[in-house]
């Protein structure tokens, strides 16, 4: 496409395209506006009217009340119904006729009939002439049935008269006696339908054939009134030939009123298919009956100044159109010329002419760009020169960086912010096994999976490498690497972040094959097992001896002789500690170590343990401050592991601390519950982090007198938190302190009891291979937290676990509950004593229930489950209780 073309395609585009973006705007705004100010009268105009009709038929009711209350009908009726001969009837029922006809009808000129009834529902009174009394022509009619209790207005209907048909609306009220206020008979006013349309249209002696609008004649409004049934009471434009109350209308705006009782205000379509906007509205006239009105405008007739601003604005944009063209075709022309000059001189510079120049003589842009043209030839030519300098220079120093990276003995490979490798050495390919061709752009976790040291696989996100990216500081990290083959090797590994300009674009990772490490430390660590069991027996014997020295149970010791007892007594217990600490740390790297899980109250354990060394920060003048929630926080642990833990951390705090404060913090997170121990202390320095956790390691010590320790007791609560599926870190700065930082898993309800399942089955023996699981589900609890009291119910729930908890009665027995259930887990116990426990649990609680204000409400069921009749594994159990409780929603405990 030529750039003439180009220029020309976009003025005309920059010209019409907002052009036209403005003009559909504007008239789908004025649009909108008309649309909304037409169904707004339209909807105005259609309450107006429903009140007009319903002001118009109360008036009515009004006269009607006014004739049956006169004194002289009121007595005339009375004197008729008590006539017992016909003669006296007939002279009576004349003077009714007569006043009714001359003192009555003509005060209201649009009644048709009146007539007067008896309870017999007879014509013993009327305007039409002696011919109809005594006729029992509306014994059968509404108006004549409530007339005689009320005031009422019957449905429009057809009424003969003097044998022609004329549709008319009754309204008919009681006739009483002056004295007793007894009904004696009904009166009722006949009006012509046609009085309706009049109020409806709004004005006077209106024919039912005419069809004079609301506004003139070339208008399209239309309104016009329906009965219940959807059949016309007033003309309609859209019918031509009207009848009353013979013609329906099926039409959006009636069927919605008629099936949904809801008035509409919108556009629909007419009886004659034609758009319209339109409004409707209901007329309650009488319980149990009611009118429809409906108001419509074709919507080509609101739209018309629309459609004629349309025509103006397309006829504007073609003659814009047919300007914008022109005037295009003439700058594009201007400046292609000189622009085809250029692309001549490019083509010749393309194919060698390196002298060749742009010749354009013309000012304005187009020559400022002929002589930056020329400009930029001659700068092209020295950048050349250097290019071919720079590229010399980038060969020797890609050889050189080739060279350091095939001299680094560890293992390094670099990823991207994605975790996709980038690059890696040839210490890396020997590792691994993999060229670097074969795994370039892939991720790392995808071709190098990693599992940690019981053999589940580390998810990317935390991986070393990633958390390096993530935090954008260095990470170190043991973990078991697979090679290309499917062989596996521990590795030791060093992450740092890449930054450019203080952003992350990547991340180095070096890592260093341990297999002989490891090899070695397990051979120290089985043989400090042995020494330590050999050593454990003597001095035992040693300690007991020593001990009854001291107490005087073997003779006389001098002073001398106790301060040398006392200083073995206190070196073999110190030595009895390292030794356990040896046996702790091989027990758990031997996987002997089971947790006896239940809950503990983490801020309980820490207050004991602070409790315990309550001596030594009185001595060392330190304070130990604690920030624990008001609620207490609960973990599903080990409870003598878990205060180890606190121990080991909090003794080595007092230990390298010499003044300031010790701070203890737990929180709960949202998946997990987070501890952590803070001192002011000496801190460890950064080099030695990556060792902080490895057997045998002191870090931070002052010279001095003191304890030294083994170097296990970080080791160990390392292991003991990775027992617990937690994790565990350090934060320290040499010279500030250190804060080391451990979580534990938070369970929500479906894991809690799953890991509680899981565990009791792991305990079960071969020889009692049995497990009985009680389910007590509260169902009512959270309606009675709502409806009751909060407190009063939450004590009552509290009351029944506990009466489940009294019931425990081995070790290996464990309760676990929720919200609304409860699980008594009996391990080594079948189903028939299973269900004897649950039998007097039951008696337990409906004991306690009907001693208690709310025990009527609360409705509990009992279930058991039972291994392996029930289910096999724990997800079978957990999707048995499941089903049993119907679990939606698993909060965290």
């Amino acid at each position: 496409m030529s750039i003439r073309l180009k220029l020309l395609i976009s003025f005309m585009a920059i010209a019409i395209i907002p052009m036209l973006l403005v003009s559909a705007l504007s008239f789908y705004g004025a649009q909108k506006s008309l649309r909304e100010a037409s169904l707004n009268d339209l909807r105005v105009l259609a309450s107006a009217k429903k009140i007009a009709v319903l002001e118009y038929l109360s008036g009515k009711k009004g006269r009607t009340i006014d004739f049956a209350s006169d004194g002289f009908i009121r007595d005339q009726a009375e004197s008729i119904v008590k006539s017992a001969d016909s003669k006296e009837k007939i002279p009576a029922s004349r003077l009714l006729n007569a006043h009714l006809k001359i003192n009555k009808k003509p005060l209201d000129e649009e009644i048709v009939e009146i007539r007067v009834l008896d309870l017999k529902g007879s014509i013993i009174a009327t305007t039409e002439g002696e011919f109809l009394l005594g006729l029992d022509m509306g014994k059968d009619q509404p108006y004549f049935l409530q007339g005689q209790n009320r005031t009422y207005i019957q449905d429009a209907g057809i009424f003969t008269h003097y044998d022609v048909e004329e549709e008319v609306i009754s309204i008919s009220a009681p006739i009483k006696t002056r004295n007793a206020n007894k009904t004696i008979g009904v009166l009722v006013n006949f009006y012509s339908l046609g009085n309706i349309k009049d109020v409806l249209l709004g004005i006077k002696n209106h024919q039912w054939q005419e069809t004079t609008s609301l506004d003139d004649e070339k208008s399209s409004r239309d309104i016009f009134l329906l009965n219940q049934e959807g059949l016309l009471l007033t003309p309609s434009k859209k019918i031509s030939e009207y009848s009353p109350l013979k013609q329906k209308i099926e039409t959006e705006p009636v069927l919605t009123i008629l099936n949904q009782s809801r008035a509409l205000n919108k556009s629909w379509t007419d009886a004659k298919g034609n758009k319209v906007f339109g409004a409707s509205a209901i007329l309650e006239i009488e319980k149990g009956w009611k009118w429809i009105l409906v108001i419509e405008q074709n919507k080509d007739e609101v739209f018309t100044s629309i459609y004629e601003l349309r025509k103006f604005s397309i006829m504007t944009a073609l003659f814009t159109l047919l300007l914008v063209i022109i005037s295009a075709l003439l700058t594009a022309r201007s400046i292609a010329r000189p622009l085809s000059k250029i692309t001549t001189v490019t083509e010749k510079i393309s194919k060698g002419e390196s002298e060749a120049k742009v010749d354009i003589l013309c000012g304005g842009e187009i020559g400022k760009l002929a002589v930056s043209f020329n400009r930029m030839i001659e700068n092209e030519r020295e950048i050349e020169n250097k290019l071919r300098s720079a590229n010399a220079k980038i060969g020797e120093e890609k050889t050189k960086y080739e060279m350091v990276l095939a001299s680094i003995g560890d293992g390094m490979i670099t990823v991207d912010g994605e975790g996709k490798i980038v690059l890696l050495n040839s210490a890396a390919e020997k590792m691994f096994g993999w060229k670097k061709e074969e795994i370039a752009e892939k991720g790392l976790s995808e071709v190098i999976p990693a599992e940690d040291e019981k053999g589940n696989l580390i998810p990317f996100n935390e991986r070393t490498l990633s958390l390096a990216l993530a935090k954008g500081s260095t990470m170190h990290s043991s973990s078991y690497y697979y090679r290309k083959d499917n062989t596996k090797f521990p590795a030791a590994l060093t992450a740092s972040p890449i930054k450019v300009d203080g952003k992350i674009i990547g991340a180095i990772g070096l890592f260093r094959d341990i297999t002989k490490e490891i090899e070695v430390d397990r051979m120290k660590t089985d043989f400090i097992s042995t020494v330590s069991h050999e050593i454990r027996t003597p001095l035992t014997t040693i300690r007991e001896g020593v001990s009854q020295a001291l107490d005087g149970i073997l003779g006389e010791t001098t002073q001398k002789q106790k301060e040398v007892f006392s200083i073995v007594l206190e070196d073999s217990d110190r030595l009895k500690r390292i030794i356990d600490n040896l046996l702790d740390i091989s027990k758990i790297e031997a996987g002997m170590v089971e947790l006896k899980k239940e809950f503990v109250d983490l801020g309980g354990a820490v207050k004991g343990v602070i409790a315990g060394f309550s001596l030594i920060v009185k001595e060392k003048s330190l304070s130990i401050e604690t920030s624990f929630s008001p609620e207490k926080i609960k973990a599903f642990a080990d409870k003598d592991r878990i205060i180890q833990v606190f121990t080991n951390l909090i003794g080595n705090s007092l230990k390298f601390t010499q003044s300031g404060r010790i701070s203890i913090y737990l929180s709960e997170k949202d998946t997990s519950i987070e501890c952590s121990v803070s001192d002011t202390g000496g801190g460890i320095a950064k080099e030695d982090l990556p060792r902080v956790f490895s057997k045998f390691q002191q870090f931070g010590r002052t010279a001095g007198p003191g304890e030294k320790g083994t170097g296990l007791g970080l080791s160990i609560t390392k292991a003991i938190v990775e027992l617990h599926k937690g994790k565990i870190w350090i934060d320290s700065e040499l010279g500030k302190g250190t804060k080391v930082t451990f979580s534990l898993p938070k369970y929500n309800t479906q894991e809690l009891f799953k890991e509680c399942i899981t565990h009791s089955l792991k305990r079960l023996s071969k020889e009692d291979a049995a497990l009985s699981i009680l389910v007590f589900n509260l169902k009512d609890i959270s309606r009675l937290k709502e409806k009751m009291d909060r407190e009063k119910t939450s004590s009552l729930v509290y009351d029944l676990r506990m009466l489940v908890r009294s019931k425990i009665r081995r070790e290996t027995d464990i309760v676990v509950e929720n919200d609304q259930l409860i699980l008594m887990i009996l391990s080594g116990m079948k189903k028939e004593g299973a269900l004897i426990v649950l039998g007097r649990i039951q008696d337990s609680f409906d004991n306690y229930l009907a001693k208690e204000p709310l025990g009527k409400e609360i409705h509990i069921i009992y279930e058991t489950l039972n291994y392996p009749q029930d289910a096999k594994t724990a997800d079978e159990m957990i999707s048995k209780i499941s089903s049993l409780k119907n679990i939606n929603h698993l909060s965290h405990l």
